[in-house]
């Protein structure tokens, strides 16, 4: 009898601890993650904190209810309240504009920065470590970059061509002469991504760039053609218009189609700060950067100004397809995203 005793007040005790646990692990608290409007920011709350939360709201008028006002206030609004998970989606539609250039470099001329602007919708999967979400950019974007060239031609070579008339030496010249180009690209971005939870945010990594159209303009100033014969008389500049090359006013201002980038690889840098709505999206603002990597260039003649015994009325060519050695990629400016986020 005294053992069943101690059997019964054992089994009895397990009885009360296993209350008592399962009661613990009830109570035990579970972290999700909530918006406080009051910081602006999101973070992990134990879930004993809301429920505790939820017993002191109050009903006003109207039907909504409201937090009551010693409450501290959270909101899982824009979340899955099921999912409780600390995976992060983000769709991001953009907009970012600001200057760019090609970075010629050629002899003697200067590469201009003109304007560049764009569009993307951007998806970036995150996933939260402390008060950081880390994650992987991806999307599409289209961008019209504008660039140019500038400088001052003075360039020199013969031609043999015509065996009757003897070797001809030519000398071009212009005071100055300045290309815009335009070029409309795709972008298809894979970069790391960073945001912490006070709404700083950080993405680096890779762009792919196709180019799909470009265009340029040129304008030639005080532009001459001399041609001497070296055989006869190589002082003495000739005067037959046959053999002089002449400039017309229609080729001294050219308009046409450029093509000269190829398929690059851009290295972005874009960081900036996220305001943040109840409803769980936020808009962004952010500085950034682009940089190509320089891409080799062959020059197609010695000059921009193009003539010959056999075509004496002058061409005019793109400065950058005939000086430059190689071409870049570089624009800057200030981007704008509208986010929407989501946890599942």
């Amino acid at each position: 009898m005294k053992q069943l005793h101690y059997i019964l007040v054992l089994l009895a005790l397990v009885c009360v601890g296993s209350v008592f646990a399962q009661k613990n692990a009830t109570n035990q608290d579970t972290q999700v993650m909530v918006y406080d409007p009051a910081t602006n920011t999101y973070r992990l709350v134990n879930l004993s904190t809301l429920i505790a939360q939820q017993d002191s709201v109050s009903t006003k008028p109207g039907g909504r209810r409201q937090y009551a006002p010693h409450a501290a206030s959270f909101s899982l609004t824009g979340y899955d309240r099921d999912s409780l998970s600390t995976k992060c989606h983000r769709l991001s539609i953009g907009v970012r504009g600001g200057a760019g250039s090609f970075m010629q470099k050629a002899d003697g001329f200067d590469a201009l920065i003109n304007g560049a602007a764009g569009v993307s919708v951007e998806y970036t999967h995150s996933w939260l470590k402390g008060s950081i979400q880390h994650g992987i950019l991806t999307g599409l974007g289209i961008t019209y970059t504008c660039g140019g060239l500038r400088g001052a031609v003075n360039d020199e070579w013969t031609d043999d061509s015509d065996v009757t008339y003897g070797t001809l030496r030519y000398v071009a010249t212009a005071k100055q002469v300045q290309e815009t180009i335009g070029q409309v690209q795709i972008e298809v971005p894979l970069m790391y991504s960073m945001t912490m939870d006070n709404g700083y945010f950080l993405h680096a990594g890779p762009k792919l760039l196709l180019p799909i159209a470009g265009h340029h303009t040129q304008e030639l100033t005080d532009a001459h053609v001399t041609a001497y014969n070296l055989t006869y008389n190589p002082t003495a500049a000739l005067v037959d218009k046959k053999y002089i090359g002449f400039i017309p006013e229609s080729n001294r201002d050219i308009t046409g189609k450029w093509s000269a980038m190829k398929v690059g690889l851009l290295l972005s840098l874009e960081t900036g700060y996220e305001f943040r709505f109840a409803d769980g999206s936020g808009l962004g603002l952010a500085g950034y950067v682009n940089y190509g990597l320089n891409q080799s260039l062959s020059t197609n003649d010695v000059s921009c100004i193009v003539v010959s015994p056999a075509v004496p009325e002058a061409k005019v060519l793109s400065a950058t397809n005939t000086y430059a050695k190689s071409i870049g990629y570089i624009d800057f400016g200030v981007k704008v995203t509208y986010n929407i986020h989501w946890w599942k």
